[in-house]
Parts: C-alpha cells; sequence; structure tokens
C-alpha cells in the first residue's frame, strides 16, 4: 500500500513499542530480528525488567502458559527478580520486587555493568569486540551514582550483579516498559551486554534465538541501517521503514509541502494508543480524507474523525504474523465480535471461534473472557455517540482502539 501511494509517512505502534529492542539488535548483532528470548524452562535465575508476563503471556517472549512456567522456576530451586515502578502481578509472584524511578533502567543496567567488570565477575563464551569501550563507558557509573538516578540502593546493585554471575544460568529479559523511555534503546543494549557477560547469551538457560515455525517473511538479508531518511517537521529518524508515531500530529497540523491531508489506518486507533490523542483527534478532524480498516466497529470509539470504515482480515491474524517472526508459540485464545452489518441471520463470525491448543479448562476461562468482553461491548454501545463528518447524525464509523495505525 505505501508504496502504490508513493509515501514514507507510515508509523505504527511499534515505535511506542518493540522497535528500540530492534534497532538495538540491529546495531548490535546487524539483525534488527535476532531478539534472545530467556529459556524459561531451563534457567536458574530470571531478571525481569518494565514486563508483565503474567498479564501479557510474555509478548516478544511467548510461551503457553507463562504464569505457570514462572512458578515452575521458582519451585525446582531459581530465583525469580522483577524491576517495576509498579507493583504488578508478574511483580507480585516473585521472589523479590525492586522499584525503580520511571525511566531510568539504563542507569540501573549500568551500575550492574560497572560491578561486573570492576570485580572481574564476567564470564564471556562469545567472540565479541568492544569490550574496553565498554569498560570505559560504564567506569562513571557505580553503584552508587546509579542509585542517585534510579533509587535502586548500592547495594542492591551490586547483589544483583553478584547473583547473575554466580547462578549457573541467568537471564536478563525487558520489555515496553524499559522501551517507552528517553533511553530505551540503550536500555534494551545493556540487556543483552548483562547476558553477554554473565555467559548466558545464546546458551540453554540463558537467552537463545527462536526458529520461527512459518516462512521468516520480515528478513531481508541486508545490512542494518537506520535513518534512511526523516520526518518533515522534527526531523526525527526513520527506523525499519516506520517513522516515530510521536510526530504524526506534526506531519498533519504543519502546513506546507508533504503535509500529511489523507490518513489510512490500519487495525488500530491512535488517538488511544499514540502519544497525545486529544491532540490526534483534533489533527484528525482537520484531513481531507480518512479510512479505517478494520474487522470491528464499536461505536464509542473516540476517532471521530474517521470517513468510512471498511472489514478488515480475521482478528486472530496478528498471531500467525508471529509464528513469522519468531515471537513465540501462539497461544490459545477467544474473541468476540458483534455480527457484521449485512451478515445473514446466525452467522457466526471467526471471532467467536475459541482457537489453539489448550485443555478444557482453557476453554472456559476463554468462555469467561468472551462474555466479560460481550458485556464490555453492551456498556460501551450505551454511551453517547459523535457523528462523523460527512455522515448523518446516528451514523458514526469508529475505529477499534488498538495498536497505532498505519498512515499514508
Amino acid at each position: 500500500m505505501t508504496r502504490s501511494l508513493g509515501t514514507r509517512n507510515v508509523f505504527s505502534a511499534s515505535t511506542i513499542d518493540q522497535i528500540p529492542k530492534q534497532v538495538a539488535g540491529g546495531l548490535m548483532l546487524g539483525d534488527p530480528m535476532a531478539i534472545a528470548v530467556p529459556d524459561l524452562d531451563r534457567t536458574d535465575y530470571l531478571l525481569i525488567l518494565g514486563a508483565n508476563p503474567v498479564e501479557s503471556n510474555g509478548s516478544l517472549c511467548a510461551a503457553p502458559d507463562f504464569p505457570g512456567r514462572l512458578k515452575a522456576l521458582r519451585a525446582r530451586g531459581g530465583k525469580l527478580v522483577v524491576v517495576d515502578p509498579r507493583r504488578t502481578r508478574t511483580a507480585a509472584s516473585a521472589d523479590e520486587h525492586l522499584f525503580v524511578r520511571p525511566g531510568t533502567d539504563a542507569y540501573l543496567l549500568l551500575g550492574i555493568v560497572h560491578t561486573l567488570l570492576a570485580e572481574d565477575l564476567t564470564k564471556i563464551d562469545i567472540e565479541v569486540n568492544g569490550l574496553e569501550e565498554l569498560r570505559r563507558l560504564a567506569e562513571e557509573f557505580t553503584p552508587q551514582a546509579a542509585a542517585r538516578v534510579c533509587g535502586v540502593p548500592a547495594g542492591e546493585i551490586v547483589r544483583l550483579a553478584r547473583e547473575l554471575a554466580a547462578a549457573p544460568t541467568a537471564a536478563v529479559y525487558s520489555r515496553i516498559g524499559t522501551c517507552t523511555a528517553e533511553f530505551g534503546t540503550v536500555a534494551q543494549w545493556l540487556v543483552d551486554v548483562l547476558n553477554i557477560l554473565t555467559g548466558n547469551f545464546d546458551r540453554p538457560g540463558g537467552v537463545m534465538f527462536t526458529r520461527t515455525a512459518a516462512v521468516e517473511l520480515f528478513r531481508t538479508g541486508q545490512p542494518y541501517t537506520a535513518g534512511n531518511w526523516h520526518s518533515r517537521v522534527r526531523a526525527l529518524p526513520e527506523a525499519l521503514g516506520e517513522l516515530p508515531v510521536a510526530t504524526l500530529a506534526d506531519e498533519i497540523e504543519t502546513p506546507g509541502e508533504g503535509q500529511v491531508r489523507a490518513l489510512i489506518t490500519v487495525a488500530g486507533n491512535p488517538v488511544l494508543s499514540a502519544p497525545n490523542g486529544p491532540r490526534l483527534d483534533r489533527a484528525f478532524r482537520d484531513l481531507d480524507f480518512m479510512v479505517c480498516v478494520d474487522p470491528y466497529l464499536l461505536p464509542a470509539d473516540p476517532a471521530a474523525g474517521a470517513g468510512p470504515a471498511v472489514g478488515g482480515r480475521d482478528p486472530g491474524a496478528a498471531d500467525d504474523d508471529r509464528l513469522r517472526s519468531g515471537g513465540g508459540r501462539r497461544p490459545g485464545h477467544a474473541r468476540r465480535d458483534d455480527p457484521r452489518p449485512g451478515a445473514p441471520r446466525g452467522h457466526r463470525d471467526s471471532g467467536l471461534t475459541v482457537r489453539g491448543q489448550g485443555s478444557g479448562g482453557a476453554a472456559r476461562r476463554a468462555g469467561r473472557r468472551q462474555r466479560a468482553r460481550a458485556d464490555a461491548g453492551r456498556h460501551a454501545a450505551a454511551r453517547p455517540l459523535r457523528p462523523v463528518a460527512g455522515r448523518p447524525a446516528g451514523q458514526p464509523a469508529r475505529c477499534r482502539p488498538g495498536r497505532a495505525g498505519a498512515a499514508a
């Protein structure tokens, strides 16, 4: 679509999600899709930063029954440590929860790196370069200096480093909480640095690289580059063919050559998922044209600037993408979708089907979630509606809340 439109104005949720991890992988390993994930079933020590896999089932590190695997880790004598500003469900289930000041994970990680190098606790077992540059970089980030910024006591930082080094196997894993921060890419790089320094990179019980269950559509075989072009208004660099969605409103509001005047969103609602949603909402109302492609029509959705809304693909297809990108095994799930406008009476949409592998208990839990979503949908439908520009009152078209949409 973007090629046919001849535009480089492509935005998605990736730039407010995992792209810092991919940029770090591209710069460090040459492949932005090379994402090492914890070997959950064999590790002895798991340090999680800014992730809540008990709720999310793992995201970049996806596995069936992630909560059960964390329980199994502790049951076999392993240790689970969570670093997070919030008392998440994952933090509550851990052996230890360390509160960190939001956005300062890179300081904490550098403090751990400093300790490993200063106390000669490293066990590097793969070929690396840049070790001396790393040593110089980490020199000023003593545990005491890191503690003043991140809020984790210096003694705890030193202990974390020693525990990671002493564990028979260990894995450090981080997710969106460490990505959506000022030094998100640095934090993602440091996670892999720690796994390398402790001898747990590409090793059973440490972090390992997955194999896709289907063809790898996202790998080009070309050397990784970024910043191949920049956004018009703020000159922000491109990454993996996308511009930061944080600058989408700038591109719509700022007059001049190349100003965005039309928008296509696919399976997303940037008014809810992108930064500064109210500003985007106002900007969308000034567009000449906007279309939403989505399998859902939710009357209470706030993306009121949309014009026509057209049906999209099977809502479960996002999980198929993960099979091609190495994200992990497809989990069982259930989704509810009200019948499409004009669907035959009694038609059962694919969104009502429980899919994936699971026990009868999993199916029952999925059924309960389906009923909860139905109740939520009925409550949402009772809210006041806002008409869409160019449509009669009572005929709103909305995008489904979710990922920030692709724009043109």
